[in-house]
Order: structure tokens, then sequence, then C-alpha cells
């Protein structure tokens, strides 16, 4: 296929189910999209023009405007992760503030075993190990962090944003030198920090040895004190009742108590991530309303181009797919038909269930179902809540022909609304149909197909596939390839429809051969004399 743009030449080459190669006329390849020298070409094929199954109104819509919808996926895929993400940590937060009970009964039995000691008088003589130990622990726990700080900032030192700003040193600029200075500046000003943050790492690890060494000092203070400790416990000569109990007690209770506290001040952050997924499900909304008005705009076009075709849409309004989702979803928990339509009108999409169950604690949702069905929901919601946020409620679109839905009509009488529909297209400057004869008659193709790309094709290349005579003939074909096939190669004639052989190839191929062609003229001239 060669198109001339702006006076140049460009070659479209394909094999099939590759990339397509654009080349230069010299017949170089060059590294540009087929968008690039031609209106987002429209290709349409004999099911295209007759398949009316589930979501064809999209598909259809896809093919005519989804070049105005380029990196909408991406967008969506990016604000659904990290709604993933946050509610991930929501469940987590969860989880810990629902252990609070069960860690406060654990800090009450370690209490009461502790009190023994005390009641006997036993709690001063033993207290001093603990605290040694308590002491060890917490040294331990600071060494960890200003480890763990180490790593962070190594990290950010081997990160490529530092290499990417050694090479954007020496910017400069012809039109706007001073500015240009002026940020050469400030990213060397940034980069001199660099070395600023190797001599913290540097004063870090010296931190962090000197960390190791008092570890070492409290051990050996420990170890030199084992015979003072042993000597106390040697005096307690109670039945029952193990010295070695008491250190092992008070170090549960500090680390249970520890627990709840932490437990404790997660609730606040609770309120803090519930707030923040609200902000991402709002985000996540104008995502899809984006979309959905780039899809209103271009429909609103459509509708001006022409009249026999009105297409309508509704966001998210794909009720039917959402119900069916909803009932392969939540099987097993024992919602009924009429629960599950009225989910579906009550919610927009899985992610406002998503909401209400984890974030809203249920609101709508318990006022739809049973208790016992709301129970299996939420565990449902909970472990699949990643799968969920993914699912889409897609935009209903209808598409009416002659004012009644397109699908009510005949396959030929679809066919043919179709095709005019794409032949009516202002945006594409290239449009390929497969064989659209096969559900339409010779009336369709002569009356309104001939007459449309009559009109248009001084600003649009047409390309048929047919084995209908009247669409090259009739439409004034610029250019013919009749196509034979003999078991091991495909033989093409390529030419004008003035030229002779196409004229005969035409005959053959379409009209069944000269002899059938005279006789059916004979027939029809003695049908006009009758």
């Amino acid at each position: 296929m060669e198109k001339s743009i702006k006076s140049k030449e460009y070659k479209v080459k394909r094999v099939y189910g590759e990339t397509p190669h654009i080349l230069d006329h010299n017949d170089k390849e060059i590294n540009i999209s087929i968008n690039t020298i031609l209106q987002t070409p429209l290709y349409f094929g004999q099911k295209d023009l007759s398949y009316m199954d589930s979501g064809y109104e999209l598909n259809l819509l896809n093919k005519l405007v989804g070049e105005n919808l380029s990196g909408f996926e991406e967008s969506l895929r990016k604000v659904n992760n990290r709604l993933n993400n946050d509610v991930s940590k929501l469940l987590d937060l969860e989880e810990e503030i629902e252990k609070i009970p069960e860690l406060e009964n654990s800090l009450s039995d370690i209490r009461h075993k502790i009190k023994i000691f005390e009641d006997k008088g036993l709690a001063e003589k033993l207290i001093k190990q603990v605290n040694f130990q308590k002491d060890k622990n917490k040294i331990q726990r600071i060494n960890k962090l200003i480890t763990d700080f180490y790593k962070e900032i190594q990290l950010l030192m081997q990160s490529n944003i530092v290499a990417d700003l050694e090479k954007s040193k020496n910017f400069s600029s012809i039109e706007v030198p001073n500015i240009a200075t002026k940020v050469d500046r400030e990213v060397n000003k940034t980069l001199q920090m660099k070395d600023k943050i190797e001599k913290i790492a540097a004063e870090i690890t010296t931190s962090s040895n000197l960390m190791t060494e008092y570890l070492k000092d409290i051990q050996e203070t420990i170890n030199s004190l084992e015979e003072e400790f042993a000597e106390v416990k040697r005096e307690i000569d109670i039945p029952n009742l193990d010295p070695d109990d008491f250190s092992k007690y008070k170090m549960s209770e500090e680390k249970i108590a520890e627990k709840i506290r932490n437990a404790r001040s997660k609730s606040e952050k609770k309120i803090e991530i519930r707030s923040k997924i609200k902000g991402i499900l709002e985000e996540r909304n104008n995502v899809l309303l984006d979309e959905f008005n780039k899809y209103k705009k271009s429909i609103e076009e459509i509708n001006s181009n022409q009249s026999a075709l009105q297409l309508s849409i509704e966001f998210k309004g794909n009720k039917a797919v959402f119900l069916n989702d909803l009932i392969q979803n939540f099987k097993g928990t024992g919602i009924n038909q009429t629960s599950y339509k009225a989910i579906s009108e009550n919610f927009s999409d899985f992610t406002a269930l998503v909401e209400d169950v984890l974030v809203d604690n249920s609101k709508r949702i318990s006022d739809l179902i049973s208790d016992t069905q709301l129970l299996k929901l939420k565990e449902r919601v909970r472990t699949a809540y990643s799968k969920l946020i993914n699912i889409r409620t897609n935009n209903k679109i209808e598409i009416n022909y002659h004012g009644k839905p397109i699908a009510k009509h005949s396959i030929g009488q679809r066919a043919s609304a179709l095709v005019l529909f794409i032949l009516s297209q202002k945006k594409n400057n290239l449009i390929i149909i497969d064989q659209p004869e096969d559900d339409l008659d010779n009336q369709v193709i002569y009356n309104e197909i001939i007459t449309n790309v009559k009109s248009r094709k001084a600003n649009v290349q047409f390309i048929f596939a047919t084995h209908n005579a009247n669409i090259p003939v009739l439409g004034d074909s610029e250019q013919i390839i009749a196509v034979s096939y003999d078991e091991k190669q495909i033989i093409t004639e390529i030419g004008s429809i003035d030229k002779k052989k196409i004229q005969t190839k035409i005959v053959d191929i379409m009209e069944g051969g000269q002899e059938a062609f005279s006789k059916r003229t004979q027939i029809y001239n003695l049908w006009q004399k009758g």
C-alpha cells in the first residue's frame, strides 16, 4: 500500500501477525507509527459488520475513537495499584487492631503471674537482672534503627536519580541562556548535597560501630553479675516457683504492652488511610469519567455527521454485565437473584462495593442482604478485593438505526447501517472494508454505498476486498488488484479500471465470465422490452 502525503511517498509493509513497517521513498525503514502518515485507518471485516454479541457496541466505538484514549489504560492501572496497596494497608492495620482484646487478656495473665512473685517479696530481689536485660534489648533496637537508616541512605545514593542528575549537569540553551545558567547552578548545588550525605553515612557507620561496642560492654557487665544473680536465685527456695520465670514474665509484659500501644496508635492511622482510600477512589472515578467524556464527545460528533445511526452512552451503565460479574464472584455466599439485582442497582461497580464493605463498615450493603449473607460477602471481599478492584463496569453504549436498536434489525439491515455509518466518518482518511456484499443486497450497494463512496473518495482512500462488480465498476475505482491462487503462489494483476486486462478480470471473476455476462445482458434487455 502506498500513500502520498505532502508530496512524500511512504510504503507500509506487514507480514501477517507482525508489526507494520513504514518505509520512505528510498525503501528505508523509518521509526514512525501508521497514524503519523494516516488519520487513524479503519478496518472492518465480514464479522465486524454482522457481529452482535455482548460488547460489540463498545468494540465498534473503540475502532472509531480508540486513538483518543491512548494512555488511559495505563492511568487506570496505576490508580488501581495504589488503591490495592492502600486497601492492603488498611486490612493489615485492622488485623493488628483486632488483636488488642487478645493481647490485653495475655497481658492480664502475665501480670497475674508477676504478682505472685511480688506478693512473696521476690520482685525486688530479681528486678536487677530484668532491668539489665531490658536495657540490652533497648540498645539492640536502637542499633537496628541506626542500621536501617544507613541502608535507606545507601539505597538513595545508589538510585538512578543521582545518576540522572549527574547527566543533567552543564545544561545550556541558545534561547534562554540566563535561565539555563541558573538551572545548572541549582543542579550543581543539589549534587553537592551528595558529598554531605556521604559524610553523614560515614558518621552513621561510626555510630553503628559504637553501638556494637556498647552492646558488648553491657553483655560483659551482665556476665560479671551472673554469680550475684545466681546467688539471689539460690536463696529463693519456694516450691513450684522458678526464679527464672520472673525474668521471662517481665520481658513478655514489656513486649505485649508495646504491641498494645502500637495497635492503639494505629487506630488514628486507620482513619487517615480510610480518608486516603476515598481520595484514590475519587481519582479513579475521574479517570473513568475522562474516558467517558471522550467517548461522549466522539459520539456527539458521530451523531452530528449523519442521522441514520444514533449512538448514546451511559456512565457505568452496563448493569447486565455487572450483575453477571456479581453472581460469578460471590458464588457460595447464599445471595439470591433478587438480592444480586438490588446490589447491581445500588452500586455503580465493584470498587463502590469494596469501599462500602472495607471503608464504610457495610453501611449500604447491610440493608440489601441478610446477616449470614453479609458475613460471607465481607469475607469474600476481604480475600478477593485485589481482583474485584480490577473488574470494570463498562459504560452502556446503545446504537439505534432509524429509531430502533440495531440488534433488532435483520443481518442485512445491520450490515447496511454499519457500512453507511463507517463511510460517514470524517476523521479517517483510509477505510478498508472486507466483503461488505456478504450481508447486503445489490440495491443497497448501488443506491447507498456507491453513492457515499463517490461523494467522499476525493478525501478518503477506500480499499474494498470484494466479489461484487458494482463496487469497483460503479464506484469508479482508480486501481484494481485482481487476485488468483494456483496452489503454489498468489498471482496478482494490478491496474486501472480502464485497462483492458483488468476489465477482462472483472468480467471473468465477478461476472462469471463473458458468456454469463452476455447472457444476463440479453435477459435484462428482454425484461425491459416485455
